[in-house]
């Protein structure tokens, strides 16, 4: 519910000033005459404000909801985390940097070899 405000709120801070300034663009052009100049310049006006609108409302919301530092335990469970990765990409890599093991010796002439075992084991129950 707490989110569907803020939403609202957004909206608004970014609907009504836009909707303003094209309203009050389009009367500058019909009084003066600099059609679309004056609606151009207004809608981005009131682009400006409400950037600065959410904005306001981004600091707002940060004021009452401040980031709290995390607990040594998720800092804990990070380090475990980032440890276990490494751990992997060492594994890796030392297995890339092997050389890789020699091809199996084959009867044919490595057709054989190249399907698959489940095919091979079902060309030989046959």
């Amino acid at each position: 519910m707490r989110s569907a405000a803020i939403l609202g709120q957004v909206g608004i801070v970014v609907a009504v000033p836009i909707a303003l300034g094209a309203w009050l663009g389009l009367k500058l052009d019909e009084a003066i005459g600099t059609e679309p100049w004056g609606l151009l310049a207004s809608i981005f006006a009131g682009m400006i404000v409400a950037g600065a609108g959410v904005w306001g409302l981004i600091k707002k919301h940060l004021e009452a909801n401040p980031i709290r530092p995390s607990s040594d335990r998720a800092r804990e469970a990070g380090r475990r985390w980032e440890a276990e990765i490494r751990q992997r990409e060492r594994e890796e890599e030392e297995a890339s940097e092997r050389p890789a093991p020699p091809a199996r010796a084959s009867s044919t002439n490595g057709v054989e070899a190249a399907r698959p075992k489940a095919e091979r084991d079902m060309q030989d129950e046959r």
